[in-house]
């Protein structure tokens, strides 16, 4: 073996078999990755899941704005994609490892017999259910932080896990309602034997139909948001003719009174004479300049009274009728007037771009369009072949086993 210095890690080539492993130590504790090379090409079919075999293809864990899809078309891969492609890899490791290390070291017991020949059951990260590698896009320059992420965040989720045994041990651990016995050396014994493998997926930019369809679906919706926003635009017209309508009636008092198109109009409609209208405006028009104005002489629509014309009470209260009467008879006009206005039926349209935002977190569609290799996370996990043995999680106190339910036929979690 030939050892290169790698940053902080060690690469070591394998004469052998020309595949290079790297050797990390992460506090005291080793874990090796292996990256993998020329194995296998996108599209390969490594076969469906199995009671050993856990797929997950992989999706960025918040969808694209439209414009880094475009780009993609164009076999644009920006900064601010790559870095959600690798955040998004990290996001698969947190949601999904814990879960699966516990399942897939805990293989169900019954069907150990049937499994005796493997020793490791496997994780992988894009791959469908299918067992078709589909890939992640990642950049080369990324791998080494990513190598280094992965086994922190694998050795994270090892400290999260409790060995246990039916039979040997010293402290007693009840879980689930059996007593078990802590099992330490178990846990010790898998993380030494998990292996990471990042294999380097060739790209041979084959037609992918996926992209095609996704390439129309935009299209597609292109055009009938054209025709949303053509009658979004005619509804938004409308009610600016419909609030521009009913502010007209609905103004401030204080700019009311000096309306002469709303003067006018109510001339035709109040029981005043033009001249005593005409009278009223004048003096209140005289009396209130700006809004806080109103306060002095009305209240809640009221008129105040002795507020006009506090010295004369024969002036006032002849005024004061005159600015009732209007004030009535007003609030009846505005509201025969807003009865006029046009009705406008409610827009419950949805722009239908929205349909896409599912959509845009895919990007592994596009190998056709990115001259660039793809890489697949491969993590394997020893399964624990002692009856007797299991590992839970120290946290929620449960074992969680990989197994088969009466009504489905896929593997799962159990």
């Amino acid at each position: 073996m030939k050892l290169l210095n790698f940053g902080n890690l060690l690469k070591i080539k394998n004469s052998y078999n020309n595949k290079f492993e790297y050797i990390i130590y992460f506090f005291f504790k080793m874990v090796i990755i292996s990256l993998i090379e020329g194995q296998y090409e996108l599209g390969d079919c490594i076969g469906e899941e199995t009671i050993l075999k856990e797929h997950k293809e992989f999706y960025l864990n918040k969808p694209l704005p439209l414009s880094e899809i475009e780009k993609l078309f164009k076999g644009d891969l920006s900064e601010y994609v790559e870095k959600r492609i690798y955040e998004s890899t990290i996001y698969y490791i947190n949601k999904y490892f814990d879960r699966y290390l516990l399942s897939l070291a805990n293989i169900s017991k019954i069907y150990l017999r049937d499994i005796m020949d493997f020793t490791h059951s496997k994780f992988c990260i894009g791959v469908s259910d299918e067992g078709d590698i589909t890939g992640i896009p990642l950049k080369e320059h990324q791998i080494p932080n990513l190598t280094k992420e992965l086994v922190k965040k694998v050795l994270e989720h090892y400290d999260n896990v409790i060995g246990l045994h039916n039979e040997k041990g010293d402290i007693e651990i009840e879980i689930q309602g059996t007593t078990y016995y802590n099992f330490d050396k178990l846990v010790e014994i898998l993380k030494k034997h998990t292996r990471i493998n990042i294999h380097k997926v060739k790209n041979t930019r084959k037609y992918n139909m996926d992209c095609l369809d996704l390439d129309y679906k935009i299209k597609e919706l292109k055009e009938e948001e054209d025709n949303y926003l053509n009658k979004l635009n005619e509804y938004k017209r409308l009610m600016d003719i419909k609030i521009k309508y009913n502010n007209k009636y609905s103004v401030p008092f204080y700019k009311l009174i000096r309306s002469k198109e709303v003067m006018n109009e109510f001339k035709n409609y109040t029981s005043l004479s033009s001249n005593e209208l005409e009278d009223v405006l004048t003096v209140l028009k005289s009396k209130i300049i700006k809004r806080k104005d109103v306060e002095n002489y009305l209240l809640n629509g009221m008129y105040i009274k002795k507020s006009l014309f506090p010295e004369d009470s024969e002036k006032d209260k002849y005024y004061g009728k005159l600015v009732s009467i209007y004030l009535e008879e007003y609030k009846y006009f505005k509201t025969v007037q807003l009865r006029k206005n046009i009705n406008i039926p409610r827009f419950t349209m949805k722009n239908p771009m929205k349909q896409l935002t599912p959509l845009l977190n895919n990007v592994h569609i596009f190998n056709e369009q990115l001259d660039m290799d793809y890489y697949m996370i491969e993590i394997e996990i020893p399964f624990i072949k002692d009856i007797n043995a299991h590992i839970a999680s120290k946290k929620d106190k449960k074992i969680i086993q990989r197994g088969y339910t009466e009504n489905m036929d896929m593997p799962c979690t159990l």
